[in-house]
């Protein structure tokens, strides 16, 4: 018997963790070993995979209590609402005044609805930060002298899926959408087939489709390689009917736009779930305000699909559009990182795996639309990405299904209920043909089970406090008086960058985003600069002790002072009074 259940939750597109979840065999996909951590064994129960985690009136109601018990420290505000009326919060956590003033990390997660581990790992750093503060050396040095905001959980209409009756993936926001521009909205989305409470896949015995069952793990669904002359005997589609008859399937399903597809740079403009226009959903919108409102905000960390700390981003000197170079208005936007940055990507991807103990790779969606590659090439700021947590495996180059493979074995081994063994169904839609549903179950590659959270979460913490102490913090050097004549005086001093990374990233210099130091010489009345600018922009000024020397020639009475300072929001600040003798 057929159960034609609509859900309000859709599963994602053409991503690597559909591939996952369908149990197929994806040439592109990549997962980490994790070490220890992704090693451990999990309680053989079946429990549900959303045990261990927040909803969202669950995850307000934390952060509610963090701000109201540390309030000294944390500090809340809403700067987007859903189009399921859902808040989405920002938290600060600092110490003493001119919070504002200090340069900041900001922490996103979970703008790509099914990744909940990113919102308990945000929610983990806030609560370590605000509990550690005068126990931690490290935490009380990085809140004494930086700012760090989250926004713990951005697609919250996604993310509530985990939480609903019928278990599906789901990428879109609440907005109502006519994908299928049939004037009707939102009626032809997955459909559980076999009542078990979950939407999986469907294969459809075909001896002309694309897949095939892989010869060593038979429940493993993989494209057939023709050229290897290998043949399909199925079709694959997400489990579902035809609910509009319009000869699709699922291509109306409820929600409107991937937050984590909404972003500015490579937008994919008409892409599925994209959205009408960038920054069309409240939430992208939301999270682009947040970074003009903080121009404090040197260095982001994104938990969600893309990744640049297992596999840092790097440098390619390709050119663009009719040969000419990147970044200009011939060659068209910039692909690649520009070469000064790469060291540093390389630098705190190696501090990453130092601190955290995570090896191997991690799967990687493409940049595009994306909060991670926004932050870097559009607001020019230092960015770094993690999955947060994936199945671990080691890759073999000799045969790209092998991974797979070792995914399935661990689902099967780690996670009770992991995974739907295939079963026929009778399909309205197949009359006559062998149907049969299965698979992964939803959300089992992209989150931990509930016995990993917190070894996963601590993991992540440390390295969120290793990054806001590497941010860029300016100071002043001696200055250095020099008497050239009578009321005449030449100054010399040195401008220091005291953090790990440069006071701004080689591209955040060429959009001109964040403000470079403003080195400035305040006068006295009666006094005058001869040589020498008395305000000038500076930077990058590289980090770990990098620092630039100006000089100036000022006219002025003995005695007299004068003030110097360097400021910038992504730096820091620090001042000087300078005697003329």
């Amino acid at each position: 018997m057929i159960t034609n259940r609509p859900v309000p939750q859709r599963r994602p597109g053409l991503h690597l963790l559909a591939c996952a979840v369908a149990a197929l065999t994806c040439s592109t996909s990549a997962v980490r070993a994790q070490g220890d951590t992704a090693a451990m064994p999990v309680q053989q129960a079946v429990t549900s995979p959303a045990t261990g985690y927040m909803p969202h009136a669950r995850l307000v109601q934390e952060l509610n209590r963090l701000s109201q018990a540390h309030s000294g420290l944390v500090a809340m505000s809403e700067i987007a609402r859903s189009p399921g009326g859902l808040p989405v919060h920002a938290v600060r956590i600092a110490a003493g005044q001119g919070a504002e003033n200090r340069s900041a990390l900001l922490i996103v997660a979970n703008a790509w609805g099914p990744h909940v581990i990113g919102s308990q790992i945000a929610i983990g750093a806030i609560r370590h930060l605000a509990e550690s503060y005068g126990e931690d050396p490290a935490v009380t040095q990085l809140l004494d002298r930086h700012t760090v905001y989250v926004i713990a959980r951005v697609n919250p209409d996604a993310a509530e899926a985990l939480f609903a009756g019928i278990l599906a993936e789901r990428i879109r926001n609440d907005e109502a959408v006519d994908d299928d521009r049939d004037q009707a909205v939102d009626e032809d989305g997955p459909d559980d087939l076999n009542g078990d409470q979950m939407i999986t896949m469907m294969r459809v015995a075909d001896r002309a489709g694309d897949w095939m069952s892989d010869s060593t793990e038979p429940d493993l669904v993989r494209r057939a390689n023709r050229l290897a002359g290998e043949q399909g005997v199925y079709r694959l589609y997400e489990e579902g009917i035809d609910d509009d008859d319009d000869g699709s399937w699922n291509e109306d399903p409820i929600g409107g736009v991937d937050v984590n597809a909404n972003f500015s740079y490579q937008y994919e403009f008409f892409g599925p779930a994209s959205g009408i226009h960038q920054m069309s959903s409240p939430e992208a919108r939301g999270v682009a305000q947040f970074f003009v409102d903080q121009p404090n905000i040197a260095a982001v960390y994104v938990l969600g699909p893309q990744d640049n700390l297992m596999s840092p981003w790097r440098h390619s000197s390709g050119t663009g559009i009719g040969g000419n170079p990147q970044g200009t208005s011939q060659g068209g936007p910039l692909r690649s990182i520009l070469q000064a940055d790469q060291d540093y990507f390389e630098e705190i991807s190696d501090r990453f795996k130092s601190v955290t103990g995570f090896t191997g790779s991690a799967p990687s969606k493409p940049v595009g639309g994306d909060v991670l590659s926004f932050a870097y090439y559009h607001m020019g700021r230092w960015a770094f990405g993690s999955r947060g947590w994936w199945v671990p495996s080691e890759p073999d180059d000799d045969d790209p299904g092998e991974q797979d493979r070792q995914v399935l074995q661990w689902v099967k081994q780690n996670v009770p209920g992991g995974f739907v063994n295939w079963a026929a169904v009778q399909h309205p839609d197949f009359p006559g043909e062998t149907v049969e549903v299965g698979g992964l179950r939803p959300f089992v590659t992209i989150n931990p089970p509930a016995s990993l959270i917190d070894s996963v979460v601590g993991a992540h913490r440390e390295f969120i406090v290793e990054l806001g102490n590497s941010l860029p913090n300016i100071s002043l050097g001696q200055s250095e008086v020099e008497a050239l004549g009578e009321r005449v005086y030449r100054i010399t001093a040195r401008v220091h960058n005291d953090g790990y990374l440069p006071s701004v990233s080689a591209l955040g210099a060429r959009v001109r985003w964040p403000r470079r130091v403003r080195l400035e010489l305040r006068l006295s009345d009666g006094q005058t600069v001869t040589a020498g600018r008395a305000v000038e922009l500076i930077g990058p000024i590289e980090g770990s002790g990098g620092s630039i020397e100006r000089s100036w020639v000022v006219v002025g009475a003995p005695g007299s002072s004068v003030t110097l300072s360097a400021s910038s929001p992504v730096a820091g600040a620090a001042s000087r009074q300078i005697t003329l003798r």
